[in-house]
């Protein structure tokens, strides 16, 4: 039984995580939460 894994591009988790830390630095700077949203 041969089984591939499949992962997640790299560089597509980059992107989300620092898409992730650049809202809440913009929620915390303008106190608006819909950022986050």
């Amino acid at each position: 039984m041969t089984e591939t894994v499949r992962s997640i591009p790299r560089p597509l988790v980059k992107t989300n995580q620092w898409t992730i830390v650049i809202s809440v630095v913009l929620t915390w700077l303008s106190g608006q939460e819909w950022f986050l949203l």
